[in-house]
């Protein structure tokens, strides 16, 4: 399971402006950047800089009757006195120095974990304009179709697909141009990979040799299969992503769409990039998308400088442990395909020794950690529902003038990375704050595979 931990969402109306924060950490606008006075006003105030925080208080300064102030624990993503960018934010290479590093990074840390042999796992989180985003890997997935229409029939009424679509394409300026799925005009860049890397290569035609379709945009039409990711990288930024090319498989028959995701890397990143690399490698980062194992977080005292008691509750379902221990099975079986023997050595993880289901299932408790997803504590859905904390208009059941927009209203977790549902949520919520009607799409067709009795 996967949660979040911060960039709460307060709007108040009748309040003035003070602090305009432009998308995914760079500054934009003329309005009122500053600090404000103790008599000064404001529309809205925004609580958190990160993906959802900025995406709304961009969106809701449109207005240049609105005023809004964005509340930010942590500093900008710029040297200091200076406009120009930071290296360590704005290089997709500097991901692993992010996530070692307290000045941007709030370093949480789970409870022991039992299902996990006790191990208590590291959970960076931005605390820098722009949020995680400014620390992570910069991969753009949306999930799948029927993650958005699972929403809607778990109480989060409008969200299905058909009204989330047109608020992915609303956010984003795709290098490939404008179509059913991908928009043109928005503000988030969003590039294609397009490596020549002999590695990445050979991945790719490995997943085909093992039988797995390749799909030209796992954003689109059909995400199942293995291809090129979307990336939030713009041209001219002057580096590169290392998680170019990736897939989602279905782990079993009966399975009706990806529960399985695949990160390739052509080297290798250990312990989150705290412990050096000792030889050359290559590595494929893989995992459930759908686990079943619930957690909770809760305050651990009235000091906020204190951070939350986190229990993930990691394996803690039989269902769980099946999927990891798949996981490693389908990876195993892909890397021995002819595409890649010319590159391959020896296993180092888990090792050629690690055969039996016992074996894997002692691998994967020792060694599995946090993909850095977390999501689903404050669920939206109908004030019916007992564990709703949020209705569909992200307003807090109980409380007025108070909203949460971010990754912690997902009625339940999308198949896939969740920047770019956050920023999708944060569109959408602006919409809604400002009454406007809904966008929507009808009929937009998704892949379905022809038969559920295979798993591929």
């Amino acid at each position: 399971m996967r949660w979040v931990l911060r960039s709460w969402r307060l709007v108040r109306p009748g309040l003035d402006a003070a602090l305009v924060r432009g998308t995914l950490g760079r500054p934009q606008g003329s309005r009122a950047v500053g600090s404000a006075g103790a008599s000064t006003e404001f529309s809205y105030v925004v609580v958190g800089a990160g993906s959802a925080g900025c995406v709304l208080a961009a969106r809701l300064t449109e207005d240049p009757a609105e005023r809004v102030l964005l509340l930010e624990a942590g500093p900008r993503d710029v040297w200091a006195g200076s406009k120009r960018l930071s290296w360590k934010i704005h290089m997709p290479a500097a991901l692993v120095a992010n996530l070692c590093d307290d000045r941007y990074n709030w370093c949480y840390h789970t409870e022991p974990q039992p299902g996990l042999d006790g191990r208590v796992l590291y959970w960076p989180r931005g605390r820098v304009w722009g949020g995680s985003s400014s620390l992570n890997a910069m991969v753009y997935v949306r999930g799948h179709a029927d993650d958005y229409d699972r929403w809607q029939r778990q109480g989060a009424q409008g969200w299905d697909y058909a009204h989330c679509l047109p608020y992915f394409r609303k956010a984003q300026a795709h290098e490939l141009g404008a179509d059913t799925y991908r928009g043109g005009d928005g503000p988030l860049r969003v590039s294609r990979g397009k490596t020549n890397h002999p590695l990445h290569l050979a991945f790719l035609e490995a997943a085909q040799q093992a039988g797995y379709p390749f799909t030209e945009d796992m954003n689109g039409f059909q995400q199942e299969g293995f291809g090129w990711m979307d990336m939030t990288i713009h041209e001219g930024d002057g580096a590169t992503a290392h998680l170019e090319t990736g897939g989602f498989i279905r782990s079993q028959p009966g399975v009706p769409h990806p529960d399985i995701q695949f990160h390739f890397l052509p080297s290798q990143v250990i312990d989150h990039g705290r412990v050096p690399t000792q030889q050359e490698a290559y590595q494929v980062h893989v995992g459930t998308m759908r686990g079943t194992s619930v957690g909770w977080l809760r305050l651990k005292s009235a000091n906020p400088q204190d951070h939350p008691v986190i229990q993930p509750n990691y394996l803690s379902t039989e269902a769980d442990i099946k999927d990891l221990r798949l996981c490693v099975k389908l990876t195993r079986e892909i890397f021995a395909q002819d595409a890649l023997a010319r590159f391959r050595g020896e296993e180092l993880q888990p090792g050629s020794h690690v055969q039996s289901d016992g074996e894997i299932d002692a691998f994967v408790r020792a060694k599995a950690d946090s993909a850095y997803h977390p999501s689903c504590t404050c669920k939206m859905g109908q004030p019916s529902d007992p564990t709703a904390v949020v209705d569909p208009q992200t307003r807090v059941l109980g409380v007025d003038n108070l909203r949460v927009v971010d990754a912690s209203i997902m009625p339940s977790v999308v198949s896939g990375n969740l920047n770019a549902p956050t920023i999708m949520i944060a569109e959408k919520a602006a919409d809604i704050i400002k009454g406007r009607p809904a966008l929507w799409d009808k009929d937009v067709p998704v892949y379905r595979p022809k038969t559920l009795a295979t798993q591929r």
